[in-house]
Formats: C-alpha cells, structure tokens, sequence
C-alpha cells in the first residue's frame, strides 16, 4: 500500500499528457497517491497534538458524564465510545493550536500537489506560526467552554418550557456551527499569508459563509464516516485508529476543498489583477 511505496511518480502505463483530472476524480487520485505520507504524517500529528488530545477527550468526557446516564456497563462503553467520537470530530473540525498549523501546511501541499518535506516542514510551520496558533488555541478553549455551558444552561430552560431558552440555545449552536466552519480556513490562511490574526479571522468568517454548503457538506461527512468507522471498533482500536490515519484523512477532505478554493479565488485571481494592471 501507500505506506511503504511512493505513489507520486506516474507508474507504467500512465500517460504524461493525459488530460488533468479535477475535483472529486483528483482527490481520490491524490488520496491514492499521498496514502503513505497521510499515515505518517497523521502519526507524527497525533503523537505531538497528545497532550492538546487528551484535553479535549477530558473536557467532553465530563459534559457527557453530566448529561449521559451510566448506571450499568453497557452505558459506561457508550459513554467512553462517544466521549472518543466526539473528541475526534472536534479534533479534525478544530485542529489542536499551533501544531495544525503544521498540519494544514502538509495537506495544503498534497492538495496542491505541491513539494513537501514531511517532518522538517511540519516542525518548521509550527515555528513560523507559534504566536498565532497559542492564541487561536486559547480562543478556541474558550469559545468550546463557553459555548457548550451556555447551550447546556439554555437547553435546561427550554425544557422548562422557556421559549427563550430554545431560541438561546439555537442561536449559540448556530455561532459555533459558523465559528467551526471558519476552522477550514484558519490555519489555511496562517501557513499561506503573512496577516495579522484579526485578518485572518475576519478572511476565515467570510470564506467561511462564502462556500456554506460546501462546509456543511464537509462536517457531515466527517461526522457520519467516522461515526460508523467508530462503531466498528472498541475504544482501543479506535484510538489506534486515529492514530494511525483517521484523523488526516478525514481533514484532507477539508484541506483538499479549502486549499484549492483559496488558491483559485485569492491567489490565482490577485495574480491575474496584477497581470492585467501591469499590461496596462
């Protein structure tokens, strides 16, 4: 598998001026040929993200405990199962700070079918955007905190019967569905441009309602295909799982979308503006 071979050579029979492929056809290309970097590049990310992980997993566990009953064994299972599928979701909708900046180079690259070393590069942009990606990781605690105590005190209210209550609750659900889709494009725009943080929020929110359905599309994917890879499994071997691939492959979907998206719509069509002004 792409684990050990490299896949990015035409192999034989593969012709060199064969028509690009694009879109949906590219990612599984792409996908096919990059299987054994995702593997080792969702390891090193895993391993280093640990502690940022385990974080996540202790937060989420809590609220479930607070709102899952676990009276019996089968309810302790459930609870650990979805405790490790919701941290993995918010992991690869999120990313973990600093180190997705490393991250999102990579899968930034592999979209754009663009040179890459793995780990020098990945160690390299989590330098480069140290300062950046503490802050975003500590706004991101914050927003996760606030949010979810804010949508478990109003949904307490609407089952009361408060009408407030669930209209609170809804529209919190709504800023953090918005604030999650500007997670595609965060740590895009932090290993692309040289901007300030409060640009590249404001960029992110309005790429963010710019390609809506797209990101809906995209969250719901992840959600589902790792909900029933998850199930599958007991909670080892899902850990094992994440650590061997899962969480890279289900962000490349995203990166592979929001890398190409900037690229078109910014980079390439800046450059065709200042093509066109410097002719004139």
């Amino acid at each position: 598998m792409g684990l050990f071979f490299n896949y990015d050579k035409p192999g034989k029979g593969v012709d060199k001026d064969a028509p690009k492929k694009k879109g949906f056809f590219l990612f599984f290309e792409l996908l096919w040929r990059k299987l054994g970097k995702l593997f080792q590049v969702n390891m090193l990310y895993f391993l280093v993200s640990l502690p940022i992980l385990l974080l996540y997993h202790f937060v989420f566990f809590s609220v479930l405990a607070g709102v899952l009953p676990v009276e019996t064994e089968t309810d302790s299972v459930l609870l650990q199962h979805t405790a490790l599928y919701v941290t993995a979701v918010f992991a690869i909708l999120w990313g973990t700070g600093p180190i997705s900046c490393g991250h999102a180079f990579i899968l930034r690259n592999f979209a754009r079918e663009e040179h890459v070393f793995l780990t020098s590069d990945f160690f390299e942009k989590i330098k480069e955007n140290f300062k950046h990606g503490i802050i975003i990781f500590l706004i991101d605690i914050v927003a996760l905190v606030l949010g979810l105590n804010a949508i478990i005190f109003y949904w307490s209210m609407a089952k009361n019967g408060s009408n407030l209550g669930l209209y609170m609750a809804f529209m919190v659900a709504i800023f953090m569905m918005i604030y999650t889709y500007m997670h595609f494009y965060i740590y895009q725009f932090s290993v692309t441009f040289e901007n300030k943080l409060r640009a590249i929020y404001k960029n992110s929110l309005i790429m963010a309602f710019a390609t809506l359905p797209m990101n809906l599309l995209l969250t719901v994917m992840v959600a589902v295909f790792t909900y029933f890879a998850f199930c599958m499994f007991t909670p080892i071997a899902i850990i094992l799982l994440c650590f061997l691939f899962w969480i890279s492959l289900m962000r490349f979907m995203i990166d592979f979308y929001t890398a190409r998206v900037i690229k078109r719509k910014l980079i390439v069509a800046e450059e065709a503006t200042e093509n066109e002004e410097s002719e004139e």
